[in-house]
């Protein structure tokens, strides 16, 4: 069935506790994305093949009607079976009118009926694929919001090590002027301050071009800053079997080649068809009438004087109904039914070739996706703790420094490790937030009530979804 975008959008209230939400962005989306109209256009333009199968199956009716004006000119034996009969000349001019109704039904036309059959399995076919092409930008509206928050995380964290490093180069600077320290701490802090200047800007690039991406969605320009990424995003999942035996029941790819494959076979049997005789019933009813003036010219018989006119009134009418039976029966087309039909079963086993190939992708894709759900998981959890040491790490070494314990250099390795966990951490949760949104495409059920349900939990913390907070 076809996904009642519209309803959804609007009745589904997602939380909005920053400028933009993935749900928020989703509606924009929505309404503003050009490919929605082309997806609901190619729809309408598929569903019409069903009225236009149908109507090769239903009686056509025409009209027509003329008038015209004519002149002829006639000579001939008054008695053409007489040898020697006197010639008579006859002038004539003429304004026709007519009129004639046909009625023609189809009475046995099996290509007909099996387009028909064939158009229906199309048209379920084409709202299955309007439903893969809708959660396919769904899809890539979420990839897209995602890459923007991940862009947006690692600037901010950029920004956290930067002001770190910033101040630890301040204090270089500061020791060495007071003599407590080298000029080699000092210019390795300056040359760290430096790289991680360069990186902002790079990271600062990579922000705008999310940001822009964004905008090609929506059309509209995205707010300045973006929504955190929760460090501590977690998901639940069922387990691999049942997602494959949603997506048998749900996919709409899947669907639509079973749909596809359906039609197929009837396309087949409308190239049999060209073997069997086509029986067609015609009903038809015509009137016509001549109004003109006659003028002729009879010789002299024997025992007869001539006689000649002109100007006399000659109107005809004509009705009549006629009601016929049509046959037509194929004798021979030079090989074409035949090209046709293996034609056809070609097309027919390409069709189940494709239903294979997308089976097998799909499969094949619910199961990575599920493995990069469940190690992404795994690993952010592992980063999460990692971080915790990390920034433990850094803070000592800071205060290490400041006694003179360590040297700026492994203080500064520190902050680079701190920053490394931090960008893999935010990595890990965009690869696992992704991998599932692709694994609910995968299974077919990719709806706004997803999108709602991913667009809440990245503003809840995990201790609310538990909820252990205070």
């Amino acid at each position: 069935m076809i996904r009642i975008y519209i309803v959804l959008l609007f009745c589904l209230l997602p939380m909005s506790g920053h400028s933009l939400t993935l749900y928020q962005f989703w509606k924009e989306t929505f309404r503003h994305d050009p490919r929605v109209d082309l997806y609901r256009d190619r729809l309408m333009i598929a569903a019409q093949s069903n009225p236009l199968a149908l109507s090769k199956l239903l009686p056509h009716i025409s009209f027509a009607t003329e008038a015209q004006w004519n002149t002829h000119h006639i000579t001939k034996p008054e008695d053409k079976y007489a040898l020697y009969s006197p010639i008579l000349s006859r002038n004539r001019n003429n304004l026709v009118g007519s009129w004639a109704a046909v009625l023609k039904q189809p009475v046995f036309n099996w290509a007909s009926i099996q387009n028909y059959k064939a158009s229906e399995f199309q048209v379920d076919a084409a709202a299955d694929l309007y439903q893969n092409s809708m959660e396919h930008l769904e899809k890539k509206a979420i990839d897209v919001y995602i890459s923007w928050l991940l862009a947006y995380a690692n600037l901010r964290d950029l920004m956290i090590i930067k002001r770190n490093i910033s101040k630890q180069a301040v204090d270089a600077v500061a020791r060495f002027q007071y003599g407590t320290s080298g000029i080699l701490a000092a210019d390795e802090a300056r040359v760290a301050l430096g790289q991680i200047n360069a990186k902002v800007q790079n990271a600062k690039a990579a922000y705008e071009a999310a940001a822009q991406k964004l905008k090609e969605y929506t059309g509209i320009n995205p707010p300045s800053d973006a929504p955190p990424l929760p460090a501590d995003f977690e998901l639940k999942l069922p387990r691999s079997g049942e997602w494959i035996k949603k997506a048998q029941r749900h996919n709409p790819a899947l669907s639509a080649a079973k749909y596809q494959l359906d039609a197929l076979g009837k396309k087949v049997a409308v190239a049999n068809a060209g073997f069997f005789p086509i029986v067609n019933l015609i009903v038809e009813h015509q009137w016509k009438t001549e109004n003109g003036n006659l003028a002729y010219n009879l010789p002299a018989m024997a025992g007869s004087p001539s006689s000649f006119g002109s100007g006399v009134p000659d109107p005809h009418t004509y009705v009549g109904t006629s009601i016929m039976l049509e046959l037509k029966l194929p004798i021979f087309s030079g090989g074409y039914q035949q090209a046709k039909l293996a034609q056809e079963q070609y097309r027919q086993e390409s069709g189940f070739s494709t239903l294979l190939s997308i089976r097998r992708k799909t499969f094949r894709y619910i199961v990575t996706s599920l493995s990069y759900v469940a190690h992404s998981e795994k690993q952010a959890a592992i980063l999460r703790r990692s971080l915790a040491l990390a920034i433990n790490a850094t803070r000592k070494a800071n205060e290490g420094v400041q006694a003179g314990l360590i040297s700026e250099n492994n203080a500064l390795t520190d902050q680079r490790n701190e920053l490394s966990v931090r960008n893999a951490l935010n990595n890990s949760i965009a690869l696992m937030i992704t991998s599932f949104v692709n694994l609910n495409y995968a299974a077919g059920v990719l709806s706004p009530q997803v999108i709602a349900n991913i667009s809440n939990g990245l503003m809840v913390s995990a201790c609310q979804r538990r909820g252990m907070c205070k």
